[in-house]
């Protein structure tokens, strides 16, 4: 007589959460996900009003070319073959800055011939940069399956998978492109795509800026039908084999006995039994929420979480227009307007005066790059616009329901909006009389609906300090307790989706990668 599979419950249901599921599933394990929220997908889930829909935090993904990426190749699996994406074209990112703009390009060729053509005394620099690019890449792979080791193994191997990556993540990105440039104006475009992690150039590894830009290298693709398919499609294949999830389901406490994971307490009071659990919710939120105080202590947890801190928190304008998309000449590529070339001091006068220059605006246009937009939603449109906004500036109102805040709150929401409209409608002034909703999130949504308690969207902060920690791992100390999700790896969906492929090799000690071909 066989034994009962093992009960593996995870909390969250983002992309880590969903690639753990479903390959514990494919492991032999029982598989229940809790969602606090009452839609599932973490940051791929969208919001909707009247008949526009938006993205909360997929605008575009890289290496979803073809077959032969890694990457690719575990959505089409996972999905059931059902996921599909839509190219956003050759012209990926269009830099604005006060005196001309850039245009990042697919290819290494094209991205390489732009530059040099923008800053032809940089040419050998560029180059170099390019082949720096490369190696970082492949150095990636060794630091980041050296999480999924056991011990003593980790311990002895760890620091020689481990090297060659920290050589270029020990760096910051503002000391390490002086290497290459001395040219302020080339640093601020090379740094343009920081806003994809949050953290300026100051502040952040080298090794994440590298990450970001050979990222979109070969492509950058939107999932058509938007951002919830990448869940819906998933969770449906999941489902299928025989997990389940619980939405609006709010985990209270991590339960345990004898010294061991025993469940999860839900705060409708609901015990769930659980062999493991993983937690897909972050490590602030996992270790000084969800554990009882004695565990808080244990391996000095506190003291660790001190050497990391919170990502970027962020305003974001989401504009719903009564034209499509083709009709107004929306571009598919996205646009990134900076005040001046030194992210850092823009940021720096930013959050010293809220009246400054916004040190950056995303603006990207989700309806313009799906296709199936026009099918489901007729001729309309929807823009989003974003930047930075820490959350501190609100969270005076953090106790206060959602939807029902003072006016103050949303005095300062009208002011923020404004001007971030009017960083849209400058680049695209056609759109200003087709505006039929506009309505902006604060960090006190990204609190809300997803639980960052400082209204973070990137999980840790990607500085150099946050690469050197070495239990940023699966395996906690705390027996049958795991985590996963971009705190492990990185941010962004890629990122996230290693990072469930790593804790459930951790778990069971697997090679899960080759099911996948190479």
């Amino acid at each position: 007589m066989s034994e009962p599979a093992k009960k593996a419950v995870i909390i969250g249901s983002g992309i880590s959460g969903l690639t753990a599921a479903y390959h514990l599933l494919q492991c032999g394990y029982e598989v229940k996900i809790l969602e606090q929220h009452y839609e599932p997908g973490g940051f791929t889930h969208t919001f909707k009003r009247r008949n526009f829909v938006w993205d909360i935090g997929v605008h575009y993904i890289g290496q979803m070319a073809s077959e032969k990426y890694l990457s690719r190749q575990i959505f089409d699996v996972m999905s059931g073959g059902k996921l599909q994406w839509a190219e956003i074209g050759p012209q990926i990112d269009r830099l604005i800055f006060p005196d001309r703009s850039y245009n990042l390009l697919k290819g290494k060729e094209a991205w390489l011939e732009t530059l040099i053509e923008a800053f032809p005394e940089d040419e050998y620099g560029l180059t170099l940069l390019m082949e720096d690019i490369k190696k970082i890449a492949r150095s990636t792979e060794n630091f980041f399956m050296e999480k999924a080791l056991a011990q003593p193994l980790a311990w002895i191997a760890g620091p020689f998978l481990r090297r060659n990556f920290l050589k270029y993540a020990n760096m910051n990105t503002k000391y390490a492109l002086n290497k290459y440039s001395k040219n302020p104006k080339l640093h601020g475009v090379l740094a343009g795509q920081y806003g994809d992690f949050g953290l300026t150039p100051a502040r952040s590894s080298f090794a994440m800026t590298a990450m970001i830009i050979n990222h979109y290298l070969n492509g950058a693709f939107y999932p058509v039908g938007g951002s919830k398919e990448i869940a819906a499609t998933i969770l449906a294949e999941i489902q299928r084999r025989g997990g389940s999830i619980q939405t609006r389901a709010k985990v209270k406490s991590i339960q345990l006995h004898e010294k061991r994971v025993s469940g999860l307490r839900l705060e409708k009071g609901e015990f769930i039994p659980a062999d493991i659990v993983i937690s897909s919710a972050g490590v602030f939120n996992t270790f000084t929420q969800m554990l009882p105080e004695e565990l808080k202590q244990k391996d000095k947890l506190q003291s660790k979480l001190e050497k990391v801190s919170p990502s970027a928190a962020h305003i974001c304008l989401h504009l719903g227009l009564d034209q499509s998309a083709e009709t107004l000449h929306l571009p598919k590529t996205n646009h990134w307007v900076f005040p001046d070339y030194d992210h850092d001091g823009a940021t720096e006068r930013f959050l010293k005066d809220i009246k400054a220059p916004f040190p950056v605006v995303f603006i990207s246009f989700p309806s313009a790059k799906d296709p199936a937009w026009k099918e489901s939603h007729g001729e309309t449109a929807t823009i989003e616009a974003i930047s930075l906004a820490p959350y501190e500036w609100f969270e005076k109102w953090q106790k206060q329901k959602v939807m029902q805040r003072d006016d103050e709150y949303n005095d300062l929401k009208e002011i923020l909006q404004e001007r971030l409209l009017s960083s849209v409608t400058n680049l695209f002034p056609q759109i200003k009389n087709h505006i039929i909703h506009a309505e902006t999130s604060t960090p006190l949504s990204t609190k809300h609906y997803t639980n960052y308690q400082r209204g973070e969207i990137y999980g840790l902060d990607h500085s150099p300090q946050r690469f050197r920690q070495r239990w940023l791992r699966p395996k906690t100390s705390i027996p049958g307790l795991w985590l996963t999700g971009q705190d492990i790896v990185t941010d962004g969906i890629v990122g996230a989706m290693m990072s469930g492929i790593l804790t459930v090799a951790a778990i069971t000690g697997k090679n899960l990668l080759k099911q996948y071909k190479k």
